[in-house]
């Protein structure tokens, strides 16, 4: 029987199970996984990769492989990948279900992707990850924007029988609305900043998913705000 490039079949399997699992070493023992195992080596740098290749392409009718691949890549990603820049979610990084949730609505492009190496399919994991990430963050902050709005609106109904007058409560919402005119008058990235600013977003935050350098973060933050007041003295 033909030998791995740089080790013994054995030790490789012990390598597959070690790094990959259980599932994936009995499929390269076995004659089919053998087979295609050693037909796709001479494409890859390593042994790893063409066991990976194999792996990945019989993912998709296989459970307990499928699991597998994902986890190995999973716990592959850089350490901290994610967590620094979007602590909102750092409980859910740590968990399963953010792993087995990512690679089930990445399963259409995965039906579609060739595996050319563990370094590019990690690479197109962490791109799509970071994006998964990013809409997620900014779903909590749109949820947690309308929740706040709803609030307001909630503590500017006057009822019978509440302590403010209706004179007061009629003169801070104009004050609102004067408000809500001023920002309508700022650029779309201006009231982005804004809109993190008022949500108690970190500046490094607001720089990550704004694309900018802090520095210049804080000196567009300034801008907008100063920008507000001068609108609202209007």
């Amino acid at each position: 029987m033909e030998e791995p490039h740089s080790t013994t079949q054995q030790q490789f399997l012990a390598q597959a199970q070690d790094e990959i699992g259980h599932a994936t070493a009995e499929l390269l023992a076995s004659a089919e996984g053998l087979a295609k195992w050693q037909a796709v080596r001479g494409d890859f740098e390593d042994d790893l990769d063409a066991a990976l290749k194999v792996v990945f392409d019989m993912a998709h009718t296989d459970v307990e492989l499928r699991d597998e691949f994902s986890r190995y890549f999973w716990y592959q990603l850089p350490d901290g990948w994610l967590r620094g820049g979007f602590p909102s979610l750092k409980r859910h990084l740590d968990t399963d279900d953010l792993r087995v949730s990512a690679f089930r609505e990445l399963k259409e492009e995965l039906g579609g992707l060739e595996f050319v190496g563990r370094t590019a399919f990690r690479k197109w994991l962490l791109q799509r990850l970071t994006w998964k990430a990013m809409n997620a963050r900014r779903a909590l902050m749109a949820e947690r924007r309308r929740a706040d709005l709803q609030a307001e609106g909630h503590e500017l109904e006057w009822e019978a029988g509440a302590d403010k007058e209706p004179s007061e409560i009629l003169m801070r919402t104009e004050d609102e609305r004067r408000i809500a005119k001023s920002i309508a008058a700022l650029n779309e990235q201006e009231r982005e900043i804004l809109r993190m600013y008022a949500l108690d977003i970190s500046r490094t935050e607001m720089a990550e998913e704004l694309q900018l350098k802090e520095p210049a973060l804080r000196q567009k933050l300034r801008r907008a705000l100063a920008k507000l007041r001068k609108e609202v003295k209007k």
